[in-house]
């Protein structure tokens, strides 16, 4: 998975989070694989571009929804979180640093 495909998955993540929020409760559960998609994204963009921490966040709450905190402590127990959380860690890692650096910039920008 390159930035770009996980630039699209935050995006594309989000448009589905929120239709599916104007559409359920705002505690509907949250699959653990997008969870460690999503953080393991927020915290390599925390690492590389520590600006825009509060807009990953933020975003990280619009696409897992307002009770992500509480979920992630049940979600990060599971495999299926680790793994997706390591495998985009690993693609990430894997990045030029200033072509990591313009996406994480990009995301902070949505």
């Amino acid at each position: 998975m390159n930035i770009r495909s996980v630039v699209t998955l935050v995006v594309a993540v989000a448009t589905v989070n929120i239709a599916a929020t104007s559409r359920a409760s705002a505690d509907a559960p949250t699959n653990a694989v997008w969870h460690g998609e999503i953080d393991a994204v927020v915290t390599f963009c925390n690492k590389i571009y520590p600006a825009g921490t509060s807009k990953y966040h933020r975003l990280r709450n619009l696409i897992l929804g307002p009770s992500s905190d509480l979920l992630k402590d049940e979600s990060a127990n599971s495999p299926e979180y680790r793994q997706a959380f390591n495998s985009v860690r690993t693609s990430l890692a894997s990045f030029p640093h200033d072509q990591a650096i313009e996406s994480c910039k990009a995301i902070a920008r949505l």
